[in-house]
């Protein structure tokens, strides 16, 4: 290679060097911007609006009779919101809610 050519590489990477350089501080001093969630407007709930539930529960030996109890009662406005089944005496356990009335 010629002196020439030496001197062009080296003035070529001095040339990227400081570009990056200005690049970089460029983009630090550029504030960020961010995007604010939106919000829903606040009101205040009155305790008419709050509705308010009734709970039942219900034990039977076999998950048959357990559903035909839930049956009938979901024909009353009863939800099963909940079953277990126990370790001690292997019955089955439903917590039931529905609207208070």
């Amino acid at each position: 290679m010629t002196k020439l050519s030496n001197i062009l590489i080296l003035a070529l990477l001095v040339a990227a060097f400081l570009c990056g350089i200005v690049s970089k501080s460029a983009a630090v001093n550029l504030p960020m911007q961010r995007q604010q969630p939106q919000r829903q407007p606040s009101r205040d709930v009155t305790t008419s609006e709050i509705k308010k539930w009734e709970y039942l529960s219900i034990q039977e030996a076999y998950s048959t009779t357990l559903i035909t109890q839930c049956n009938k009662l979901g024909e009353e406005g009863w939800e099963v919101i909940s079953v277990i089944r126990s370790d001690k005496n292997e019955n089955y356990l439903a917590v039931l809610k529905r609207p208070k009335q």
